[in-house]
């Protein structure tokens, strides 16, 4: 049953394919008919001279609108047609295959000479165009093929051979002009232009048309010579249809050019059929040739304004619609580079709106590469009508163009869809999804607009990135800078034990003297309460005292998040200050505080700005360690500067720094110390710039090395 199903479709699909190719070249066979039996038809009796000859036109056009590999094809579809309508009249008989040789070869040598020279071989809206057709087509080709026709009639018939060549070849070359640029517009882009034109267009096309049609019959059927008798009118009336053909031709184009002039030579050819017109006091045969002689020259420049007039439409038309693309462009790069990036996710959706506004179209999608799944993700969109919408974060289920966008900036998914890679250098974001209501090949052109405004959504979103990345490396090394400060602070607290524990064994040994003395006086027969009351509270402030110690240690220790709030710097320094009175009793130094009057209110992380001024009082202490003891002093300044900056100053009375150390000194790992990590200095100066400060290294005038920082007031940053 499989292999069954499976020979099913494999023949729909070829039936299907074979339907394909040869609807074209069947509607052309039948069209060859039909012409063939008009242009029997269309002479002035009793010449047997045809005005116009449709079935060369009607194959011409279907060569220019085909591919030349498939050429063969509709020249064997229309060989049937030929010998079935051209047997029954053409005499002798062994003439009608001949004639076929002449018809396809003026096709022929039309078709080949506009597709090689003419880079839109099925469009008239240059003059370049224009005049490749009419050299080609209107020219070259029925002369061409007029020299073989006129040799086989000639042979068969007898009749004088440039008497056949001059009357075939006004006759090609006049449908050639009014036949094929209508047939392959129609043909080509007939039904688009008419479902994408106004109906008031239309309306118009329908209304010059009639009247084209009507002032025609007027004319060429002696109406108006009856109504207004004057000498010479006939001959002056064939200038009456002309501002009706005009006006076609500047308002439609080449395809209004050419039905108007069709319109006319039906009129002009059907009032001669019958004996009225212009022409129709002239002979037979030379009326024919009075009809085409005036239509050709009539036709000729027409025909050429006509396309130098479409080609200023659409220049002009290309000019409006590049600058609405660059004031779009300009508005998106002015959006993505004003607002800020954390905000511009908010304003895509209108992105979205201009750009499908300007494309025209149904749906545009903003996707984001999903490159572990090899799809797309829906970041934002934007319908013509919203209820239509795909939801954002929405997977695309369209993996295809993930592979695609990676080869090609453009992938062309289908005749109404169309992805932009949003590629930065070589990295691909997502892509930027337009979806037409109708199908339509992009033009080089938009295939370059859009290119472009992908460009513009992939920088931005490469900003994003960037700053995503440049984000998490700065939260990565703030964790690292804490980490590394914390540890920097237990080892501070190690240094520090013996003063800790001195801190701590005074207030002690007086709880436990104090706890003695108590529980001696209660031994007594009666012991003296307020005496017990006074060692109570002894014990108690005791107590605080050591408590106090205990908290101070574990607020140095803990490891919390960062945060920004109002402190006065002048307490984190005499809490700093505190903490080391014992050590600095041990070490024999003393600390000279001269600090501003007022409160230094900054914003900052009151742990980190302890480490700072714990660094620096720490580096300060082992300096003057070695240092005679009534020498050994660290002046500690603080003030608020005039451009509203906290300055704090350590000084300190030790060797200084060398000199081969000062561009070094704040350097992670640089030390002096025989024992020293070399981070003390390093975490402080990374401390100080996280609060929008800075530290350095200053010229002491005495002895020793003078460290300053500075810090912008709590004012200033308000």
């Amino acid at each position: 049953m499989r292999h069954v199903g499976d020979a099913v479709r494999t023949g729909s699909s070829a039936l299907r394919t074979l339907s394909s190719v040869g609807k074209g070249p069947l509607v052309t066979a039948v069209a060859y008919a039909i012409g063939a039996q008009v242009g029997f038809h269309l002479r002035f009796p009793p010449a047997t001279t045809s005005i116009l000859w449709p079935p060369n036109a009607i194959l011409t056009s279907a060569l220019l609108l085909a591919n030349p590999g498939r050429w063969w094809i509709y020249l064997l579809a229309v060989l049937p047609a030929h010998l079935l309508v051209q047997i029954p009249v053409v005499r002798p008989v062994t003439m009608v295959p001949l004639l076929f040789i002449t018809n396809f070869s003026e096709a022929i040598i039309a078709a080949s000479i506009v597709r090689a020279f003419s880079d839109r071989p099925e469009r008239f809206d240059t003059l370049r165009r224009m005049t490749v057709f009419i050299v080609g087509a209107v020219f070259l080709g029925p002369v061409a093929s007029a020299f073989l026709d006129a040799a086989i009639v000639s042979r068969m018939t007898g009749e004088h051979y440039w008497t056949i060549w001059s009357t075939r070849v006004p006759a090609n070359a006049l449908t050639e002009l009014t036949l094929v640029p209508p047939a392959v517009i129609v043909i080509s882009s007939g039904w688009q232009r008419l479902r994408d034109a106004a109906r008031s267009r239309v309306v118009e096309a329908v209304l010059l048309g009639l009247a084209t049609a009507a002032i025609a019959v007027a004319t060429f059927g002696d109406h108006v010579y009856r109504i207004w008798p004057m000498s010479g009118l006939p001959a002056i009336s064939l200038a009456f249809p002309l501002p009706f053909v005009l006006l076609a031709a500047l308002r439609f184009g080449p395809a209004g050019a050419s039905m108007s002039l069709t319109i006319i030579a039906t009129v002009m050819i059907w009032m001669g059929m019958n004996g009225r017109g212009p022409f129709s006091t002239l002979p037979p045969a030379d009326g024919v040739r009075a009809v085409q002689t005036f239509l050709i020259v009539e036709a000729l420049p027409l025909m050429c304004l006509s396309a130098i007039v479409q080609e200023r439409t659409k220049a002009a038309a290309d000019l409006r619609r590049r600058l609405k693309f660059e004031r779009l462009l300009s508005h998106l790069s002015t959006e993505f580079v004003r607002r800020p990036t954390a905000d511009i996710a908010e304003h895509f959706e209108t992105c979205l709106r201009r750009c499908g506004e300007f494309f025209g179209a149904e749906e545009v999608l903003l996707l984001q590469a999903v490159p572990a799944h090899g799809e797309w993700k829906v970041m934002h969109s934007w319908a013509r009508r919203g209820d239509a919408s795909t939801a954002d974060g929405a997977h695309w289920p369209t993996p295809a163009p993930f592979d695609r966008a990676r080869d090609q900036d453009i992938a062309v998914l289908s005749d109404t869809l169309t992805v932009a890679a949003l590629r930065s250098g070589e990295q691909i974001f997502g892509g930027l999804a337009i979806r037409r209501s109708d199908p339509g090949a992009w033009g080089h052109d938009d295939r370059n607009r859009l290119r472009l405004i992908a460009e513009a959504f992939a920088n931005v979103l490469a900003r994003r990135h960037g700053e995503d990345e440049r984000l998490r490396a700065e939260l990565e090394a703030q964790r690292s800078r804490a980490e590394l400060a914390h540890v920097s602070r237990q080892r501070s607290m190690g240094e520090l034990t013996a003063s800790l524990a001195h801190e701590l064994n005074q207030p002690l040994t007086g709880i436990l003297g104090n706890a003695q003395a108590a529980r001696r006086m209660l031994g007594m027969s009666s012991p003296n309460l307020d005496e017990l009351k006074e060692v109570l509270d002894d014990i108690v402030a005791d107590e605080k005292r050591a408590a106090e110690t205990i908290l101070r240690i574990r607020k140095w220790l803990r490891k919390s998040e960062f945060e920004n709030v109002p402190l006065d710097l002048n307490g984190v320094i005499l809490d700093v200050a505190s903490l080391l009175r014992s050590d600095a009793v041990i070490r024999n130094l003393r600390f000279d505080l001269h600090l501003a009057t007022g409160p230094l209110m900054i914003l900052g992380d009151p742990v980190e700005l302890r480490q700072v001024i714990l660094n620096l009082l720490l580096n300060a202490m082992d300096a003057v360690s070695n240092v005679n003891p009534p020498e050994r002093t660290i002046a500690v300044e603080s003030e608020l500067t005039p451009e509203g900056a906290v300055h704090v100053t350590v000084q300190d009375s030790g060797d200084g720094v060398p000199r081969d150390a000062i561009e070094r000194v704040f350097d992670p790992f640089y030390t002096t110390k025989a024992d020293g990590m070399g981070m003390g200095l390093s975490i402080a100066k990374s401390i100080v710039e996280s609060h929008q400060g800075s530290i350095w290294l200053a010229q002491s005038v005495r002895r020793g090395a003078r460290f300053e920082f500075a810090l912008p007031s709590h004012e200033s940053r308000v």
